[in-house]
């Protein structure tokens, strides 16, 4: 089952084993490369030994096969992010429901995009929706 052999691999990461844990990945991908918690769980393999480009590589996968999944965009606006393409992450995270994931990430990652772009105001309305103080609504576009 590829979703066994995904969640083997994640272990094999948290034990610090990181070769055994890339080779069960790609068991896991050859048995269905279209998985996307499969993909997920490789990327956060990825993302834990420092491969960022891989990780936003298999963060778009992910989110092609699943493009209703707000989680999986906002994996791949982090990660364009980490690439230094932080313009190209604001409109995936603005696409996203303000509440997704509980709001708090996808408003922070939205937050610091807008502020490294220079778009201070909007950094700042953007943190007070973490804190419930202004509403998507009132906030100016």
């Amino acid at each position: 089952n590829v979703l066994a052999y995904a969640v083997l691999a994640r272990i094999q990461g948290n034990r610090g084993r990181w070769g055994e844990a890339e080779d069960i990945h790609k068991k896991a991908l050859m048995l269905d490369p279209n998985e996307p918690e499969a993909l997920d769980n490789y990327r956060a393999m990825l993302s834990s030994v420092g491969r960022l480009k891989e990780a936003l590589s298999v963060s778009q996968q992910a989110r092609a096969l699943e493009p209703l999944v707000p989680a999986y965009a906002i994996r791949v606006a982090n990660y364009l992010q980490f690439n230094g393409q932080t313009a190209a992450s604001i409109p995936i995270l603005e696409a996203a429901p303000p509440n997704a994931a509980g709001g708090l990430i996808r408003n922070a990652y939205l937050a610091q995009a807008y502020a490294a772009e220079g778009r201070y105001a909007e950094a700042a309305d953007t943190l007070l929706l973490i804190s419930g103080v202004v509403s998507r609504q009132s906030r100016p576009r």
